[in-house]
């Protein structure tokens, strides 16, 4: 029938496996597989999608026979050359597989919804699109898609998925990279310039030219954190490489390196971020690479191994690649003081071509960041950048050619940008679409004087997480002070670097020592099971941040809610299954959360009970009345108080619904502002959301003030999809 429904799919593939006497995927595995490359969400795979996860860049350099066939397809109208609307006719339906709008809560009421629709998200289990909003600065389906939610980054033409199969990692969003291939990673006009060496030259590729870009004569590959909505690169030319703005979980940029048989030839950092860990350091350690950073930009030296390491760039620095192609620093203080963006260059006849910019976090896709981070977060009010600075690095952007392609840092969803502003889920944009939809750039062409109105009610009505405090410290501690971040169990690590004290080294505490730690003033107790599990035994005090909803199988935006849930400076106590804790210490460093007294064992759940330390969780509601308790029955009862946690940005347009009568209390608000004291005590209390994760930690907030609560498990997205129960929501726009 033309697609590949999901069960042909999971029975040839297995198939196929036995015979080339492989072990099978696991379910996990194999729904993973499907659903990243079903990039429409219909149900099947189709033929543009699997063409281009099939096609093998070794294979096609091995074959004359099969590049020419594989040439053939992308020249279309067999003139002997592919033109940039030829590749762009092939690739074109791969690049969505990049592509989904997302956007912050808007932060003033009057800001509307974006129009944009979103696409599926990658490794999401079936009929579950774009996992409900569930980011701290989370927007809906059906306006624009939650905060920080995965980008489509699979690989196209050649690379590897690191997944569980090949990595030995649990399978997760966050830990789990994937690789970007050609087809996916570039613009067909910049792989073009980038193989001819030039912006203006015929934008059109011969034979020769298409096997180089088969062969990843240019590497480009994105490693990208949805816990944190951050994103390095690594570009390589030949024998040269570099890496862009790594972050503190470093394994797949060594094992990239590995799989290429590349040596680093530097790290380069657009700032020094305050969201998150980065593993400047870390990585050049590994690998002897120096770190390029701007001159401004004071502090790196003192956390590199080596101070020799550390080269401070200004206006004039060229950095080489192989041939005429360089790298050299455009300084765009504004995010911070000493922030610059990264361009790629070829010289060509003494003119210089800009052929593609790493902005960092001061340009994202769709928004600019705050400039009143930096000194907000250090306290020292000499580093507030004022917005006009701002202003004339996005010019200097704005002025380079329009079809410049920008590569950001910073992701949907991340905490870092001006909130009101809809971020495209893209991995890549151009100068010339930046231009147009980034509210933010926009503004920038006007006078200072509105662009400064336009920022500076940030300042005076938006804070800042915990947590970045802990980032910005992490980033500026000296070598010799600073604990490995990275699991000393990684075959990847050298063995040079295999010392204490690492942030992996957790003891594991049996029920007294677990109990008798949690007293400790300042100890918050992080429960990371399943929400399911979760429900059925709670330990006393704990903070539900489930890795696992029924809708998601690794939340998206782990590292970030957790962040904004904790204090400053926490002391930790972790409850999680054992083969997750690599998982969930490798998302706590993320964003500085370094400080764990330990972990309980999983077999001293029965002494802990004893103790009088647990209790039974939160009763469990569902669409089928499968787990728990069927939500008919609780809607039913007159008794029953409907706590809605979305984001009231959630009910434009109400894609999903809501119940009737409920009180819409967003879980951010209702942390900070304690909003639980206004519910009635006496009443049982259904918390709600899109797919149960953030239920999940609202309702370990309730049962610490003992209330009796019930969880809707699977969330709004398990009823609206269900024809038996979705009339009892309510459609509306309750904007």
């Amino acid at each position: 029938d033309g697609e590949i429904q999901y069960f042909e799919f999971h029975t040839t593939f297995n198939r196929l496996l036995d015979q080339s006497h492989m072990p099978n995927l696991s379910e996990r595995e194999m729904d993973g597989l499907v659903h990243s490359l079903d990039s429409e969400n219909r149900g099947a795979i189709g033929y543009t999608a699997f063409l281009a996860a099939a096609m093998d860049p070794a294979l096609l350099h091995e074959s004359d026979w099969l590049a020419r066939k594989a040439f053939s397809a992308f020249d279309m109208d067999a003139d002997g050359v592919v033109s940039v609307a030829e590749l762009e006719e092939i690739t074109g339906d791969v690049v969505p597989l990049l592509e989904g709008p997302a956007a912050s809560e808007p932060m003033s009421p009057s800001a509307p919804p974006s129009p944009l629709s979103p696409t599926r998200q990658p490794w999401s289990r079936p009929h579950s699109p774009a996992r409900g909003g569930s980011s701290p600065c989370a927007s809906p389906r059906g306006v624009p898609v939650q905060g920080p939610s995965s980008p489509k980054v699979e690989s196209v033409k050649g690379g590897s998925h690191h997944t569980e199969a090949n990595s030995g990692k649990r399978f997760s969003l966050g830990l789990v990279e994937r690789t970007v291939g050609w087809g996916s990673a570039m613009a067909s006009s910049t792989i073009i310039s980038l193989l001819h060496r030039s912006a203006t030259s015929d934008k059109e590729l011969t034979f020769e030219d298409f096997q180089r870009m088969v062969k990843e004569e240019w590497k480009l590959r994105s490693f990208y954190k949805s816990d944190i909505a951050q994103c390095g690169y690594l570009l390589a030319y030949k024998n040269s490489c570099f890496v862009i703005n790594p972050s503190a979980e470093i394994s797949s940029v060594l094992q990239a390196l590995d799989e290429f048989g590349l040596s680093l030839n530097g790290i380069l950092l657009t700032h020094l971020p305050v969201d998150y860990v980065s593993g400047h350091a870390e990585l050049s350690a590994c690998t002897g690479a120096p770190v390029y950073f701007g001159a401004q930009e004071f502090g790196v030296l003192e956390t590199l191994p080596d101070s020799s390491l550390g080269r401070a760039a200004t206006d004039d620095t060229k950095i080489p690649m192989a041939d005429d192609f360089y790298f050299r620093p455009l300084a765009t203080p504004g995010h911070t003081s000493g922030s610059v963006s990264w361009c790629l260059c070829a010289l060509n006849s003494d003119d210089e071509d800009v052929l593609l910019v790493f902005t960092g976090s001061f340009l994202l896709n769709g928004g600019i960041a705050r400039c009143d981070l930096e000194a907000k977060v250090s306290g020292d009010p000499r580093l507030q950048v004022q917005p006009d600075i701002l202003r004339r690095s996005i010019q200097k952007i704005a002025a380079l050619p329009s079809d410049t392609e920008i590569f950001p840092t910073a992701c949907a969803g991340s905490l870092v940008f001006r909130p009101g502003e809809a971020l495209l889920q893209t991995l890549r944009t151009t100068v010339k679409k930046q231009k147009r939809c980034n509210p933010g750039f926009r503004q920038a062409m006007k006078s200072s004087i509105s662009f400064g109105e336009y920022m500076n009610w940030v300042s005076d009505s938006v804070d800042f997480p915990p947590y970045f405090k802990a980032c910005y410290e992490a980033n500026r501690q000296p070598w010799s002070e600073r604990r490995i971040l990275f699991d000393m169990d990684d075959p990847m690590v050298p063995q040079a670097l295999r010392k204490a004290p690492s942030a992996f080294a957790v003891p594991k505490l049996d029920a007294s020592a677990f109990h008798a730690a949690s007293s400790n003033p300042g100890v918050v107790i992080v429960d990371a099971r399943s929400a399911v599990a979760a429900s059925r035994v709670f330990v006393k005090g704990a903070l539900s941040v489930p890795l696992d909803t029924p809708e998601t199988q690794v939340e998206d935006f782990w590292s970030i809610w957790l962040g904004m849930l904790l204090p400053e400076d926490p002391q930790l106590l972790l409850i999680c299954e054992d083969r997750d804790l690599p998982d969930v210490l490798g998302r706590m460093q993320h964003i500085g959360c370094t400080e764990v007294v330990g972990a309980l064992a999983m077999n001293a759940w029965y002494a802990l009970a004893e103790l009088g330390a647990s209790r039974p969780g939160y009763g469990l509601a569902s669409a089928d009345g499968q787990v728990g308790v069927s939500v008919v029955d609780v809607v039913r009862d007159a008794s029953i108080v409907v706590v809605d946690v979305r984001s009231e940005v959630e009910f434009h347009g109400a894609d999903i619904g809501i119940f009737d009568n409920s009180i819409s209390c967003c879980l951010r608000n209702m942390v900070k502002e304690k909003l639980w004291t206004n519910f009635d005590t006496k009443k049982k209390i259904m918390v709600v959301c899109n797919d149960g994760f953030r239920s999940a930690m609202a309702a370990s907030y309730l049962i610490q003030e003992g209330m009796n609560v019930v969880v809707l498990h699977g969330g709004l997205e398990s009823i609206s999809r269900d024809p038996e129960v979705n009339h009892l929501l309510l459609h509306d726009d309750f904007s």
